[in-house]
């Protein structure tokens, strides 16, 4: 909106061609209302890097009620506090708005008035000025005019009628009430009025003398009514309707500074759109979209599948390639998993291997959201291929990732990579039960986060070792700095797992877990 003013200010606000201005107005309080539901569809793919693959847990979910804490009043959040400064705001200009509307009908009813083509004449008898409200016409007999000067004071009145004026001037009052704290909705007013009597004076002048009109508006230069709502022949913008009266007519056409503001609006409409297609850092990409994609049963279901059907190809063996795979697919707004390609390849036979298990996987997705709709999402996976035995030099992620292991039935098993779907998965002693008990019982809320209302899940990822012990803990995604560090106290404190065994052996597994802060 302050842009679209800006523009306003910079090129129409002395150009001449008083229709357009009317509309660039009402077309830029419009846009900005809606510019935040518009979204282009030109590509509404957006992409999320899969950057560690975990076996994800259960979510455990803690809430602030869980802790023995002392009963406080309840206290408002800086959120809901502005809220409420929001709504009583709301409140107050609908208030307002009623009774002007109300104001106005009573004053249609105090007096008498005669039905002519197209409006009502009330005559107000001196006690109100002359003034209109859509097609009411009040009308101040009681002044001493001059056949001519009463035909110039109606021919602009009428034109506020004719033009439907009024409606302009309720739809801004309409948004005020939304938008009451923004101070550019009232500049916007000032000078979609200021518009308004420029048309209804250029629609008089046509019919009189300039310096005529002139001296009748100096004339009643002090006949105000305080009603925001109505048109009134006296308005207050004296000085710059005398300004533009007087230049009206030897103002030189200045077509550019439309075609300029148009295509400013078009260029700011544009950019807005598209905001949401603009590049997205790999490290921030699991923020591009409200919801993303789901494999059905979970991420650990989707790395358990593909570390069950995916093989390491003799052929890659025999020629010691190894390292890691990039694939990159698409799932769309049906679930369907396509348009897989290898960003990042080993081995031509390596890189099949990858598009053969993607594009049999047995389970569907749940599509990503963007708001309340279905998108398109891009999402890379990648999967480490490590030859036992062999220097892992040209590993790219340095052992990160879902991990392929290629060694003969009877070779040691590598537990140098975590991995992250085994045939016996690790276990909290006592099992799920368990681990949820310990964390309900170690876990505090912090304080702060809790006054301030801040809720929410904070994503840990770990490394059950073959030992039992919990090693590598981090954030996959946090909260905040309270709750993230509460977080990884409490993981620290967990006592040994039984570990995960792969043929028989125990090898080390990386598991996250998703712990949920609710008030």
């Amino acid at each position: 909106m302050s842009i679209l003013y800006i523009v306003y200010r910079i090129l129409l606000s002395q150009y001449r061609n008083f229709h357009f201005n009317r509309v660039f107005i009402l077309v830029a309080l419009c846009l900005s209302a809606i510019l935040p539901f518009i979204e282009l569809p030109a590509d509404t793919s957006l992409v999320y890097m899969v950057g560690m693959p975990t076996f994800t847990l259960a979510e455990i979910n803690f809430a602030a009620s869980q802790e023995k804490i002392p009963v406080l009043a309840r206290r408002f959040t800086s959120i809901e506090l502005l809220m409420l400064v929001y709504w009583i705001g709301v409140g107050l200009t609908s208030i307002r708005l009623g009774l002007q509307l109300v104001r106005l009908y009573q004053q249609k009813q105090a007096f008498t008035y005669q039905s002519q083509e197209g409006y009502q004449l009330i005559y107000t008898q001196g006690q109100l000025p002359t003034f209109s409200f859509f097609k009411w016409l009040f009308w101040d007999n009681s002044q001493k005019l001059t056949e001519r000067e009463t035909e110039l004071i109606l021919l602009h009145e009428k034109t506020h009628i004719l033009q439907w004026h009024s409606a302009d001037i309720l739809l801004t009052e309409i948004y005020k009430i939304l938008f009451w704290f923004h101070p550019v909705v009232y500049a916007f007013q000032k000078s979609q009025r200021a518009i308004h009597e420029y048309l209804a004076d250029q629609a008089a002048l046509q019919e009189g003398s300039s310096e005529i009109y002139i001296r009748l508006l100096t004339h009643s230069l002090l006949k105000k009514l305080n009603i925001p709502l109505v048109q009134s022949f006296y308005h207050s913008s004296l000085k710059s309707r005398i300004s533009m009266l007087r230049s009206v007519k030897t103002n030189k056409p200045t077509t550019w500074k439309a075609v300029v503001s148009i295509l400013s609006a078009l260029v700011l409409i544009l950019v807005y759109a598209c905001r949401s297609q603009d590049s997205i850092n790999p490290s921030a990409r699991t923020t591009a979209v409200d919801q993303m994609p789901e494999y059905s049963g979970g991420t650990d279901a989707l790395y358990r599948e593909i570390s069950q059907t995916i093989r390491y190809p003799l052929s890659a063996r025999k020629a010691g390639a190894q390292g890691q795979v990039v694939a990159s697919y698409t799932i769309n707004k049906e679930g369907k998993l396509e348009n897989i390609e290898i960003t990042q390849g080993v081995h031509s036979d390596v890189d099949q291997e990858v598009i053969r298990v993607l594009s049999n996987l047995k389970q569907t997705w749940t599509p990503g959201q963007k708001g309340k709709q279905a998108t398109n999402v891009k999402m890379a996976l990648p999967i480490q291929f490590v030859l036992e035995g062999k220097d892992k030099s040209n590993s790219a992620s340095g052992g990160k990732g879902l991990v392929v292991v290629g060694y003969a039935p009877s070779d040691n098993i590598s537990t140098d990579e975590p991995f992250v779907a085994v045939e016996h998965m690790p276990e909290f002693p006592g099992g799920f039960p368990k681990l949820g008990e310990f964390l309900a019982e170690n876990l505090k809320y912090p304080a702060e986060s809790r006054e301030k209302g801040v809720y929410g899940t904070v994503f840990l990822s770990f490394v059950v070792k073959e030992n039992g012990d919990i090693s590598d803990i981090k954030i996959a995604k946090g909260v905040n700095a309270e709750m993230d560090a509460e977080a990884l106290r409490v993981a620290k404190l967990m006592p040994k797992w039984i570990p995960g065994k792969q043929s028989g052996k125990e090898v080390p597994v990386r598991f996250s877990l998703p712990i949920k802060f609710t008030l």
